[in-house]
């Protein structure tokens, strides 16, 4: 319903206020000088509010999924990281919202596909983890995003109002002793010459798989040991440095390295990294791992390091992290370790530990 209201301004002069209300639509208005153009205006709104043909901004009017995606592609993902997983993602969207016109989403439309993920997965076979989910609306939230702010082609983003589906607690899994001594022999008999070294970087590193399988040898400072990761997943550059187990295993590659080929780990032909898949699950296997994935080394170098005394931003560092959330997985370990400290220090100040704990023993026996 529409309604107009005389109001009059500062300078002395009147002006019409025309407000448009619809259920379940949100109210819009606009200031005329002249009451005839505020009625137009009030009419026209409203029939085309009804037809969901009314944009505040211009820019959008008749422009659905596929024109705001195909300009996304062309002009913002081409600046973008990981752009394999978001091409995926958008087609995703593209074949599920692309006819719609985008004034015409509503959360309730992409509530459906993200249950429709949850319960078929992107290719229709298994079901998309909690985590695959959110980032797949992730990726249309940014696009819409960037279509309020930016191109002024919607008024709000409709992802926002979506749930996104709760996550589990983080993995925790890492390699004991004799897992780890056990997986590394497998490696070590392995045909393929490159799963040893690239294991060890990944335990001595805490680098992603992905990370490591693309270094080149212009990545590595040999003066310094260190590697530089131009490429990480949240797009940040990190330089990682080279523990000598891992440094070792970098000179015996340069010794077999080929003229020419700018890889660490390059594929049979030079022209690209070698993918080692197959050998990493056979060695899994001969290992007896249960439940182990490549990734899991990352989280083995975590534990490590929060056994050994890392906190939890020394941590953070050495993985990447722009923050701690990612790290507080670890917070069990790093938590034992604080223990020692504080026995130590209290030790050191008050008197010998075990006596210490001998008062305590007695205190908590004579209020029993």
């Amino acid at each position: 319903m529409a309604s107009i209201v005389a109001r009059n301004t500062k300078d002395g002069k009147i002006v019409y206020r025309a407000l448009v209300r619809i259920k379940g639509f949100k109210p819009v208005s606009a200031h005329f000088e002249k009451k005839s153009d505020a009625k137009e205006w009030a009419i026209n709104t409203e029939a085309a509010i009804k037809q969901n043909k009314y944009f505040k901004n211009s820019e959008g009017a008749g422009k659905t999924l596929y024109d705001l995606l195909d300009r996304y592609m062309r002009d913002e993902m081409p600046h973008r990281n990981r752009s394999t997983n978001n091409i995926r993602q958008l087609k995703w969207w593209r074949k599920e919202l692309g006819p719609m016109f985008i004034n015409q989403i509503r959360p309730s439309h992409i509530a459906e596909c993200r249950d429709k993920l949850r319960k078929y997965g992107f290719e229709g076979k298994r079901p998309c983890a909690p985590s695959t989910t959110n980032q797949y609306l992730a990726a249309l939230s940014h696009v819409f995003t960037l279509a309020m702010k930016e191109w002024e082609w919607v008024d709000d983003n409709p992802v926002t109002k979506v749930r996104r589906c709760k996550l589990p607690p983080g993995r925790t899994r890492f390699l004991s002793e004799s897992e780890r001594e056990a997986l590394l022999s497998a490696c070590q008999a392995s045909p393929c010459r490159y799963l040893y070294p690239l294991v060890m970087l990944a335990i001595c590193t805490g680098a992603r798989f992905g990370e490591i399988i693309n270094l080149r040898w212009e990545d590595i400072d040999f003066e310094r040991h260190m590697m530089r990761l131009e490429k990480t997943k949240n797009g940040e550059k990190r330089a990682v440095p080279l523990a000598p187990p891992a440094f070792a295993e970098v000179l015996k590659l340069r010794e077999k390295s080929r003229t020419g080929v700018p890889w660490l780990f390059p594929r049979g032909d030079g022209q690209a990294p070698y993918t080692t898949n197959k050998p990493w699950n056979q060695a899994v296997i001969e290992a007896g791992l249960q439940d182990f994935r490549f990734h899991d080394l990352r989280h083995t170098t975590a534990s490590y390091l929060a056994m050994n005394g890392a906190t939890l931003l020394e941590i953070a560092a050495v993985l990447g992290h722009k923050t701690l959330q990612m790290v507080k997985r670890y917070s069990h370990v790093t938590d034992q370790h604080t223990s020692v400290i504080l026995g130590k220090m209290t030790g050191k100040v008050f008197g010998d530990e075990k006596s210490l704990q001998g008062n305590v023993d007695t205190l908590i026996s004579t209020t029993e």
